[in-house]
């Protein structure tokens, strides 16, 4: 099984499947480049190792999934199924962010997502993805360690890793608001789910996935701190 698909499934077991085997959706360079040009300056300043283009068109859902070479060669150089470093973290990361951006678009347009994908719908996507990748990355480190629960040092080098480490120098504050703000709410609820027991922190990502952003927001910014 490839990696992309061993994730896909875990996404899918966790919440609910979408039918597509995001595989064939997977676009190399050429086509990438096309789709860059076509969104314009909404993408300049993300990063180009890895993006999910998404457009929705007569009555169906478009979707891209792109990474560069050199993300492919880390994860095959050092298989995160052997274990999380910092050789492999990040590109492990992106990989995991853009399964999660492509699977939850279209578990929202299959549940009937009717509305625009402008700023609210990026930033459900973005913080979405937040929380899942945390909890992938936690399945990974344990897996390869051979452990059920991982210790508290392991713990903070993934979310440091993860939120410790973003910048927000964009030079559009529309961009540095929302990624600001998606890694503060997403700290917040994964440093939450830490404290739950496992079949608690299952119900609670199942219970918290189908809210909207604003829904996910205020969730979040009403728990005890």
């Amino acid at each position: 099984m490839t990696l992309l698909r061993e994730i896909q499934g875990l996404f899918s077991r966790t919440y609910a499947g979408t039918g597509v085997n995001l595989e064939d959706f997977v676009v190399g360079d050429s086509r990438q480049r096309q789709l860059e040009a076509r969104a314009g300056e909404s993408v300049a300043e993300l990063s180009h190792l890895a993006r999910t283009y998404l457009r929705r068109t007569g009555g169906q859902l478009r979707v891209a999934v792109y990474y560069a070479g050199e993300v492919i060669e880390n994860l095959e150089a050092h298989p995160p199924q052997n274990g999380l470093s910092e050789e492999n973290i990040h590109a492990f990361i992106m990989f995991v962010e853009e399964v999660n951006h492509a699977h939850h678009a279209m578990l929202r347009f299959l549940e009937g997502h009717a509305g625009p994908m402008g700023e609210e719908f990026i930033r459900d996507l973005e913080l979405q993805s937040r929380v899942d990748t945390y909890l992938v990355l936690l399945l990974y480190s344990a897996r390869s360690r051979g452990v059920s629960r991982v210790g508290t040092r392991q713990r903070e080098w993934l979310l440091d890793c993860l939120f410790g480490r973003e910048s927000f120098g964009y030079s559009r504050a529309q961009l540095s608001h929302r990624y600001r703000e998606v890694n503060r709410l997403g700290l917040r609820y994964v440093r939450y789910l830490n404290g739950l027991p496992g079949p608690e922190r299952v119900g609670s990502i199942r219970q918290w996935r189908p809210l909207d952003y604003t829904g996910k927001r205020e969730f979040v910014e009403g728990l005890e701190a």
